[in-house]
């Protein structure tokens, strides 16, 4: 009996162990501290700090520039709520030139995107909308879902410059733990592409209520 106890124990502290160092974004955890985010990013010594403000509420940043990422600048954005993670982007520089950029632009995240599908396990959420509308709605009720068909990337990205509204493209996947967006900002002229990250419904009420 006592054995069978010690057993159980020990298969119950290491799942625990094991869902804790599982990381949701990178190698962090929603919900963690600024500093725990920071002890964790390997070119902390780069890294700036900054608040903003956002419906009345403070919003605290840890920024780290300058990195290679899908052999691309990249820079990411950690957003903290009350010394929270709260969320995560991924802000790419692109230098798409081709007259085609939506197709071109998935298709330097296509590796982004099959590493989510395969290891962070997401599904598909919302499949190709617009920040002033959905594309099912603004293409007459067609429903693209595909990341990478040339085909429907192009009709999507064609409605999206006839729409004066639209300033934005967007794709998302989610899983249990976590909502994550492509986002391709027509405006820009595709120079920035982003990728947010932020949990899921049930995992915002859990850094809410401070149960984690």
């Amino acid at each position: 009996m006592y054995k069978l106890l010690l057993i159980l124990i020990s298969i119950s502290v290491f799942g625990q162990t094991s869902d804790k160092i599982k990381p949701d974004v990178r190698n962090v955890n929603w919900g963690m501290t600024i500093t725990e985010v920071e002890n964790l990013e390997l070119v902390k010594k780069v890294i700036k700090k900054d608040t903003i403000i956002i419906d009345k509420g403070v919003t605290q940043l840890l920024i780290v520039p300058n990195l290679i990422i899908n052999k691309t600048k990249t820079q990411i954005i950690y957003s903290f709520s009350n010394n929270k993670l709260i969320s995560v982007d991924y802000i790419f520089n692109n230098d798409t030139t081709e007259h085609h950029k939506l197709f071109t632009s998935v298709v330097k995240l296509t590796s982004i995107y099959n590493n989510l599908i395969s290891n962070k396990k997401m599904e598909s959420l919302y499949c190709w909308s617009y920040d002033s509308d959905s594309y099912k709605q603004l293409s007459g009720g067609k429903k693209a879902c595909s990341f990478t068909n040339k085909e429907e990337l192009n009709s999507v990205e064609e409605i999206a410059i006839s729409n004066k509204q639209v300033s934005e493209i967007l794709y998302s996947v989610s899983n249990n733990r976590t909502i994550a967006t492509f986002i391709f900002d027509i405006k820009s002229n595709y120079n920035n592409i982003r990728m947010e990250f932020i949990p899921s419904n049930t995992i915002k009420e859990q850094i809410k209520n401070s149960s984690f």
